[in-house]
C-alpha cells in the first residue's frame, strides 16, 4: 500500500496556471512548430514535458509545483494530493501510438499519476489517470521504469475530456431524435391548453 503524500499549503510551494502562463505556453508552442518546420529534419527544442504538464494542470485545475526538480511531484490537486504527470506527443500521426513508452517514473511515490496525450500541434486531446498503487507493479516490471501508453491506459481511467460525444451520440440525444415532430407538436398544444385553463377565471368557458 502506497503511503499518501497529501500536502498542505505550508509544506510545498505551488503556482497557478494563469492566463499569462497559458499565453506564454502558446508562444513557446508556436515557436517550436515554426522551428520544426524550418529545420524539417526532426530537430526540436523539446518542450513536450513542460508544455504538457501545464496543459494538463490547466485542464484539471491543478497547481503546478514551483520547484521543477521536485522528484515524483509535478502538481498538487485541490485535495492536496500529489500528482506525477507524464505526457506523450505524436510527431507523425494524429496521436502517439499506444506502444510508445513513457519517460521514467520517479522512485518517489505520489498519490496518483496522469498521462496527457498531445497531438502533433501540442493540443491536449486526452488525460488518463491511475492510482500509484495500481501503477507501481507495472513500473517495477520495467528496468527503466517506463511502461507503455497501452499499459498505463489498461489500469487507468480517462478523466479528460470528461464527456466525449461523437456526432452520432449527439444526434442520438438531441430532442428531435427522442421525440418525433408530431409528438412535439402534440406536446406543445397540450401545454398551451393547460396554461390557458390555469389562467381562465372560474366558471367562464375556456
Amino acid at each position: 500500500m502506497v503511503n499518501s503524500m497529501t500536502m498542505t499549503p505550508n509544506t510545498i510551494k505551488t503556482v497557478a496556471v494563469s492566463d499569462a502562463v497559458m499565453d506564454a505556453v502558446a508562444s513557446v508552442i508556436k515557436a517550436e512548430l515554426v522551428y520544426q518546420r524550418a529545420t524539417n529534419c526532426g530537430r526540436k527544442f523539446g518542450i513536450t514535458g513542460e508544455a504538457g504538464e501545464i496543459l494538463v494542470c490547466r485542464a484539471l485545475d491543478l497547481q503546478m509545483v514551483e520547484n521543477p526538480r521536485s522528484e515524483g511531484l509535478d502538481a498538487v490537486d485541490t485535495k492536496g494530493l500529489c500528482v506525477q504527470i507524464k505526457t506523450r506527443r505524436s510527431e507523425s500521426g494524429d496521436l502517439p501510438k499506444d506502444g510508445g513508452r513513457l519517460s521514467k517514473f520517479s522512485a518517489h511515490e505520489c498519490d496518483y499519476a496522469l498521462l496527457g496525450i498531445l497531438n502533433s500541434e501540442y493540443k491536449l486531446v486526452a488525460v488518463w489517470k491511475s492510482d500509484f498503487s495500481k501503477l507501481k507493479p507495472v513500473i517495477l516490471k520495467h528496468k527503466r521504469a517506463n511502461p507503455t501508453i497501452r499499459q498505463f491506459k489498461s489500469i487507468g481511467v480517462q478523466v479528460y475530456p470528461s464527456h466525449r460525444q461523437t456526432p452520432a451520440t449527439k444526434a442520438a440525444f438531441a430532442p428531435t431524435a427522442i421525440i418525433s415532430r408530431p409528438l412535439q407538436a402534440a406536446f406543445l398544444e397540450a401545454s398551451f391548453r393547460l396554461r390557458r385553463s390555469r389562467q381562465s377565471p372560474a366558471g367562464l368557458p375556456r
